[in-house]
């Protein structure tokens, strides 16, 4: 191909006395330079976080956490993704939806909420559909059996760890979280968070034993 180009620059088209290479350079010089940041092939829009934190873009509603509710946005819709940002900091990414009226939810963006309203968490919309290791819901039976109604916070505590983006990529193996039981969870390996929020961070806990 290359050299089929390198060949069509010799060629002088009908009426005109220069080739088709002597015509582009002059044509090359009144060009405009390139831009000093990439050109984003994308829809920009305003918007608004709604008090469900939601985002509208062309008739679809996306999440963002809940922690920037009711804030002024920038939705950059490109072919396969939607990305919200506030001023400099992009907080949320979807998968762009081509559907009408659609709803389209990131768990995560609505745990800081649930671990307010732990009564919630079965019901909570956001999380339908959630699938998680199955070691996740044997350490909710382990938390609820030994703290009751406590354990369920405990629980929504643990998710909200997966806010983090180095622990997310890291669940692939839930031996990372877990260790080899669930009787003993090792919160050291997630670190520090710097979201909204605030978790609890010992070092390492240990779920208590229950009472009989």
């Amino acid at each position: 191909m290359l050299e089929q180009c390198r060949k069509r620059r010799q060629q002088r088209l009908r009426g005109n006395q220069e080739t088709i290479g002597e015509r582009f350079e002059k044509d090359r010089a009144a060009l405009l330079p390139l831009p000093a940041t990439p050109y984003e092939a994308c829809d920009k829009r305003t918007g608004r976080v709604s008090s469900l934190s939601l985002v509208r873009y062309r008739g679809n509603d996306y999440s963002a956490p809940v922690c920037w509710g009711h804030r002024e946005v920038l939705i950059k819709g490109y072919v396969h993704e939607v990305v919200i940002s506030c001023g400099a900091e992009v907080i949320a990414r979807h998968s762009r939806s081509y559907e009408r009226e659609d709803m389209i939810f990131d768990p995560l963006h609505y745990l800081a909420l649930l671990e307010q309203k732990t009564n919630a968490l079965d019901q909570a919309a956001p999380l339908v559909g959630w699938e998680l290791p199955e070691e996740f819901a044997q350490l909710r039976r382990l938390l609820e059996a030994r703290l009751s109604k406590r354990g369920k916070r405990e629980y929504v505590q643990v998710l909200r760890l997966l806010e983090t983006k180095a622990v997310r990529q890291d669940t692939a193996s839930t031996d990372v979280i877990f260790g080899d039981t669930t009787d003993h969870i090792d919160f050291s390996v997630f670190g520090s968070r710097r979201d909204c929020h605030t978790l609890k961070s010992n070092a390492t806990r240990t779920v208590p034993t229950a009472t009989t």
